[in-house]
């Protein structure tokens, strides 16, 4: 990630923000660190914090993953914010023809303002 991202961005880049856990019923956003991250469910507007410690959280196709980039109020998108960090939650073959062949939910990152 040292080359796709900024260097003022990546300072909230880990690979320990979060990880995504897939069984039988489905997969969850499991938070690993206190480095904020929110889940907004495909469709609604209002994000949830993800809080290590906590359940983890179903993840379903086209949910998103926001990432904390330095907003002075500590939210994802909030004043001071560096820009939208987020990961779109695909579910494997369903998820689009170029992801035919897939054979595990992934998910794809990449900034968005």
């Amino acid at each position: 990630h040292a080359k796709a991202f900024d260097p003022s961005l990546r300072q909230y880049l880990s690979r320990d923000h979060f990880r995504v856990e897939c069984k039988r019923d489905g997969c969850r956003l499991v938070p690993l660190s206190s480095n904020p991250i929110w889940l907004l469910a495909r469709g609604s507007h209002r994000p949830r914090e993800a809080v290590v410690g906590e359940p983890a959280m179903d993840l379903r196709h086209g949910d998103e993953i926001l990432i904390f980039t330095g907003a002075e109020d500590v939210t994802y998108d909030g004043p001071g914010n560096l820009g939208i960090l987020r990961w779109t939650f695909h579910d494997g073959p369903s998820a689009s023809p170029r992801e035919a062949d897939a054979e595990s939910p992934v998910a794809r990152g990449a900034p968005r303002d």
